[in-house]
């Protein structure tokens, strides 16, 4: 970790009494990120998932290589893992972290994802986490990379540096806004690449929430086509498309 974060969060939960991340409840373990009834809501999904779109299956189906979902349709990266589905505290948290100053709830939820990443690909080795960037007018506003937060979080865990080898070409409309067709001409060519250390790279592109994966496409694609060996996601929820 970055000696100053490191010394950051020491002194913070030296100064505050332990709370939950989450709902500010106190709790008496200071390891523990969250009260028991809010990490059992967000970081509690068991749910079978399509292992290419992270999509939640039937109750009764194992997990899949591709689903009903994402049957035919093209993604450039090679899977989808999550943290849980878009619903309930885990949406409410997604929806604070674009509302404001939220960087340490984040990170923790980066942190929770990361066994999550660890177990959809044991033992492939990563050789850094790219967090979806966003244009420079809308970081400005919001104060931070809501993305970028996240990936340094589970990065810390994964031991796999953090590279902001995408660069946001264009300022986009809000992608919830607009039908699964107009999400794909949206994102068209909003990305390129900023580093020519991508070449080779097995990558982890990191995004707060994937519905048709239109802006993770475009972002793997571009990674891809600057020679970037493979790219895999991992997001916080998984919403309907």
């Amino acid at each position: 970790m970055n000696p100053i974060r490191w010394f950051s969060r020491g002194l913070l939960e030296l100064l505050v009494p332990p709370c939950c991340h989450f709902c500010a409840i106190g709790i008496f373990e200071p390891r523990t990120q969250f009260c028991a009834a809010c990490e059992l809501a967000l970081l509690g999904d068991v749910a079978p998932t399509c292992s290419r779109c992270a999509a939640t299956l039937g109750p009764h189906l194992a997990p899949v290589t591709d689903c009903s979902l994402c049957r035919g349709h093209s993604l450039a990266f090679e899977g989808v893992c999550r943290l849980g589905e878009y619903d309930g505290k885990l949406r409410e948290a997604v929806l604070m972290l674009k509302d404001g100053w939220n960087e340490t709830l984040a990170e923790v939820l980066g942190r929770s994802l990361a066994p999550r990443i660890q177990a959809a690909w044991p033992g492939e080795p990563l050789t850094a986490v790219v967090p979806i960037p966003l244009h420079w007018w809308r970081r400005f506003r919001r104060g931070y990379n809501q993305s970028a937060a996240i990936a340094h979080g589970a990065a810390e865990i994964l031991g796999v540096p953090v590279a902001s080898w995408l660069r946001r070409r264009k300022a986009t409309a809000p992608q919830y806004s607009l039908s699964a067709t107009a999400r794909k001409e949206n994102v068209k060519d909003a990305f390129e690449v900023c580093s020519p250390s991508v070449t080779g790279a097995k990558i982890l592109l990191i995004d707060d929430v994937l519905t048709t994966g239109s802006t993770c496409h475009e972002a793997a694609r571009c990674l891809l086509a600057a020679g970037a060996d493979s790219v895999k996601v991992a997001v916080l929820a998984r919403a309907g498309d």
